[in-house]
């Protein structure tokens, strides 16, 4: 059997479609659908990920007299489940992700309206009195600072 058909059969025991392969292996589908027409070959690299992603040797994908029997008793079973504990594990990253962003938004909004709330504007300074100025300054007391105290003219 030769390599294109080996992938294209090994792929579809897996569950996987030409896209799902190709984004595995990040190049274009129509790059894949070549590959199981023989029409060209995958590099090195992306044969050996071909082989860990189909759970097969090299040696079995490129040998044309290798068989695929102890291949084809793999349960396609694994494949699903495999597909739905990633789904699931997904799904567990975004509700993680979403609840800290809630998080984040939540402690932000109480920050901010702690912070409003610890805001006084300063009020403007009424009229000043000048006799009361005075006498404060008269009565302060300077006696630390080597300083006599004032006394009022008349």
């Amino acid at each position: 059997m030769r390599f294109g058909e080996k992938l294209s059969l090994l792929r579809k025991r897996r569950g996987m479609t030409q896209l799902e392969l190709a984004e595995e292996l990040n190049v274009s589908r129509q790059a894949v659908s070549r590959w199981e027409q023989g029409i060209s070959n995958p590099s090195t690299e992306n044969m050996v990920r071909i082989g860990e992603l189909l759970d097969v040797s090299i040696d079995t994908l490129v040998n044309e007299n290798a068989q695929l029997q102890t291949v084809l008793a793999v349960p396609v079973a694994g494949a699903e489940e495999k597909k739905a504990v990633e789904r699931h594990d997904k799904r567990e990253i975004l509700k993680s992700a979403v609840t800290v962003l809630a998080v984040v938004i939540v402690a932000l909004i109480v920050f901010i309206g702690l912070s409003r709330e610890q805001y006084v504007p300063a009020q403007p300074p009424g009229p000043i009195d000048m006799d009361e100025l005075e006498k404060d300054i008269i009565n302060q007391d300077n006696s630390n600072k080597g300083v006599l105290p004032l006394e009022p003219v008349d």
